[in-house]
This record gives structure tokens, sequence and C-alpha cells, in this order.
């Protein structure tokens, strides 16, 4: 699976929800929130909000009951509450939905993994981390910046975040663009699983993480967070890439356009940049027609912490790293030291002692994994720091 591809799980509930508060608050339509009772696979009440608080949804998660969520609603009646009018029809918020700043796959093991429902919830728990393993590998293989990673009790859910949100003009548009996506991604997980395309409705209301599945009479399953990216934008996969793809008529595994995923993809090298840190060093890794390639960039260095000071200016990043005598150093980098060709920054990592490739291709991908590197923990710098 790749030495630099891991599992979390042990991220703390309320990182998930202020993630998960920050990008319902980022969107500019509405957001609305719906329950329903043990054993409804449909939400029939829902209440709309403006902003929601990630203790609200560490609060709403702890219900027993189901707990799920649409984003991008407008013209919605001030006042209209019911988000399902009937629970065996398509959801009733589907007209207002304007756009996708959220994009969700769902992998049901019942429908994929024969004797399923046969085995302990231990097993089925293993089951669902070996699969989140694979998916993570493959995610990262490709290049596929994943969001979050959830554990349903029964499956899997993928959620991509896009920062660039996606204007629907159609409900059909949609289901054609998401069986595309579905068909993308089952041939790049190697088809090992297969993706639900029943979940395609843009207005479908995705479970809360961490909260309780109850959707199966008598059963109570945790969900989990298994995986979680903050700062993961999937905007130039799904706006670019996926809507290059030609329309797929087979099943279950739809075949990829070759000519198409290949010209996609060479106008989104750039944008795919990725960076990995290991023993060795810091690498810049870029998706090619022949796989990835790999670019070393200097000895290994962490991004511990962002700064500023008590105003909440003078931004920079807490580096750490070891000089040619194995001492440990930790220096706090201006972000002003990113602008213009980078020299200066150059110039103070050589002088602690930090060896780097000074090759003109590996200077401006030094600084973009200085720039991207958005650790959660936060120090403020007194005066002079």
């Amino acid at each position: 699976m790749g030495k630099d591809c891991r599992l979390e799980l042990d991220i703390p509930n309320m990182d998930v929800f202020t993630a998960l508060a920050e990008q319902l608050n980022a969107s500019p339509g509405q957001t609305a929130l719906a329950c329903a009772a043990p054993g409804l696979g449909h939400y029939r009440v829902g209440t709309l909000h403006q902003e929601v608080s990630a203790e609200d949804l560490h609060e709403l998660a702890k219900s027993p009951q189901n707990v799920a969520f649409v984003t991008d609603l407008e013209g919605v009646p001030p006042k209209r509450e019911t988000i399902c009018a009937d629970p065996h029809k398509s959801m009733l918020a589907d007209g207002y939905v304007q756009r996708k700043s959220l994009i969700s796959f769902d992998l049901n093991f019942a429908d994929t993994v024969e004797g399923f429902d046969q085995l302990d919830e231990e097993q089925k728990y293993r089951l669902a981390q070996v699969a989140a393993y694979f998916i993570l590998a493959c995610c990262k293989e490709n290049c596929i910046p994943l969001w979050m990673l959830v554990y349903s009790g029964r499956g899997l859910h993928l959620h991509f975040k896009l920062a660039t949100p996606l204007p629907l003009t159609s409900t059909r548009g949609y289901t054609t663009q998401y069986k595309r996506w579905c068909g993308l991604l089952e041939v790049l997980l190697r088809q090992q699983y297969k993706l639900d395309r029943t979940c395609r409705n843009p207005a479908r209301l995705f479970r809360l993480p961490c909260s309780r599945n109850m959707s199966v009479s008598g059963e109570t399953l945790q969900t989990e967070v298994f995986f979680l990216d903050r700062h993961a934008d999937a905007s130039k996969f799904f706006v670019d890439v996926g809507t290059h793809l030609r329309v797929w008529s087979s099943e279950p595994y739809p075949k990829l356009d070759p000519q198409a995923f290949s010209e996609a993809t060479k106008r989104q090298e750039e944008v795919y940049k990725r960076f990995d840190c290991d023993g060795e060093g810091v690498w810049q890794v870029l998706q090619t027609e022949d796989g990835c390639v790999r670019r070393w960039l200097c000895d290994p260095l962490t991004v511990e912490a962002m700064t500023r000071n008590v105003e909440g200016e003078e931004w920079g990043r807490t580096l750490v790293f070891y000089d040619a005598d194995g001492v440990q150093k930790r220096w706090n980098m201006p972000m002003t030291l990113l602008a213009g060709d980078g020299h200066l920054l150059r110039r103070q990592l050589l002088q602690r002692g930090l060896h780097l490739c000074l090759e003109v291709e590996a200077r401006v991908p030094l600084m973009h994994y200085l720039l991207w590197s958005q650790p959660s923990q936060r120090v403020q710098l007194e005066a002079g720091a």
C-alpha cells in the first residue's frame, strides 16, 4: 500500500466537526440538517441553517437517530422545514440545489462483498480497515485529494470537498456526471469495489460523520472517521478531469477513455503536485502518463505549526529539521520569505544547516511545500520572536 499511506483512526471528534462546520458555512447557500427515526432510510423533517457550529454538530451526532446534511440550497422559503415530503420518493430539496461543494460516494459492502451480512461486527470493521488502506493508497497514487473517509457501519463513505463549487443545471445532467465519476473512481480503484450509483441525487442527505447508523431497524452502528484532510480540494479533479471523460454505458465497470483522460491529466499536471516527506527527505510527486515521478527537494523538513502575532498578522511556519551534525533545528519562518523567487528562504535554510536541492526545477516546489503545509497547531509569537 506504500509506507507513506496511513490510516487515521484516532482523529478527535471536534476536529472532524470543526472541519465539517467550516465547509458547511463556506457554502454560499443554506445548509439543511435532517433527522430520521431508527429504521427509516429517508429523512422526513429537516431544519435550515445559515451557520452551523462544530458544537451543534457534535451534539446532534450523539442523538439516537439518523442525522444527515445537504448544502448549497437556494430559494427555499425561510419557514419551510420539510426536506422530504414522502419518504418513498426523491428528496423535495432536489430543486433547490444550485451548486455542489461536497461530492460523496457510497461503498456498500453488502452489495460488494459476498456474505457480508453473516460477518460479526469485528470482522466487518477489519474489512473496512483493509478497504480504507487500499482506497487511501489508490487516491495517493492517482493524486486524488480525498477530504474525508467515513466508516458507516456497513461500508465506507468517500467525501470530496470542492473549493470551487460545481454549478448544477439539471438533475439529469448531474446524474450523467455522477455516473462518469463512479466509473472513473472504480477504474482508479482497480475495480476492487463497486460504488452505489443510486446515491447521485444532488440533494442526497449524507450521514453526519461520527453519528450513529440506525437506518437498519434493530441495529445501532457507530460511524467513525477513518481519514480527514481538512485542506483537501478536489475541484480540479471533478470539474476538469471528470467532465472531460465520455459517458460510459457498460456495467458494472465502465471503461476509461484513455485519450480523454491523458489530455485532461496533462492539463492538470501542475495542479496535482503533491509532496512526500520520509527519512530521505521531502519529495515532489508528479502524476504523468507513465505514473508518479518523484523529485528530491531537500533533507527531511517538517512543518510543525502555523505562527502569527497577537494581532493575527506576520504569519509564518515553524520548521523542524536536522543539520549535518544531527542537531535538531526549530525555526519560525516568516511567510514573507516565500515572496519573489525564494532566494532569501534558501539562504536562511542553508545557513541553518539544511541540505537542499539548488536546481532551478526544485526551487518553486519547495516553496509550494511550505505554503501548502497547513498543520492544525497554532502558535502565537511575541514581537521579535
